[in-house]
């Protein structure tokens, strides 16, 4: 099973904590293309800049996201990325994780709702996707 960033947002961000997801989270044989920790460090760097959260907090949640049991794999191949991200509309990072689970034959598992939207438009990619409220 692969996981993108708006599901581990779900777990490491106290304002969106979801118990769902954290049960998600503890399942074992989790992975996750590189970009994921980019989109995290994203997400945290702007929260700190709008004073959503302090350094410390900052800081703690970076050292707990290796804590998780998740194996950070090789790049999806660039060339299927970009041919999802051109064909689904998406972001590129979105179409890094769907790459990954086409590639790997492996499920994404996201909170991202508009990402399952464009994913299960096409044959080849609805799958390949589940949205973390379906679980």
């Amino acid at each position: 099973m692969i996981v993108d960033a708006s599901v581990l947002a779900r777990v490491v961000m106290p304002s969106q904590f979801d118990p769902k997801v954290a049960a998600v989270l503890a399942r074992p044989g989790l992975r996750a293309p590189p970009n994921l920790r980019i989109e995290i460090g994203h997400v945290l760097t702007k929260k700190l800049r709008a004073r959503q959260i302090s350094r410390a907090q900052l800081e703690t949640i970076w050292r707990d996201i290796d804590g998780l049991p998740i194996r950070i794999m090789p790049p999806p191949s660039w060339a299927l990325a970009m041919s999802l991200c051109v064909d689904l509309n998406i972001v590129f990072n979105d179409a890094c994780y769907l790459a990954a689970a086409v590639q790997h034959e492996d499920l994404l598992v996201t909170a991202d709702d508009r990402l399952v939207a464009a994913a299960r438009s096409r044959s080849d990619t609805s799958p390949r996707v589940l949205s973390i409220a379906e679980l």
